[in-house]
């Protein structure tokens, strides 16, 4: 698994504890095979590095907390 590449909204942003900081992405409904890309990634413990580039759409909230493009 060399790269995993998704559009995401920044849903939340938090510092820990210990001083970490947690941030939680809200990525679209056809990210499924992302989304376990990721899970595999969590569940073996793997680091990485990830670079965010801006993306050109505005992203609404919907009633039922979900994004729309």
């Amino acid at each position: 698994m060399n790269e995993i590449v998704f559009i995401a909204s920044v849903y939340k942003v938090s510092t820990l504890v210990d001083g970490g900081v947690r941030v939680t992405l809200d990525l679209s409904e056809d990210s499924v095979m992302q989304m376990a890309q990721l899970a595999e990634c969590q569940r073996f413990g793997q680091i990485l590095t990830v670079t965010c580039t801006f993306v050109n759409e505005t992203i609404q909230k919907v009633n039922n907390g979900r994004t729309k493009r």
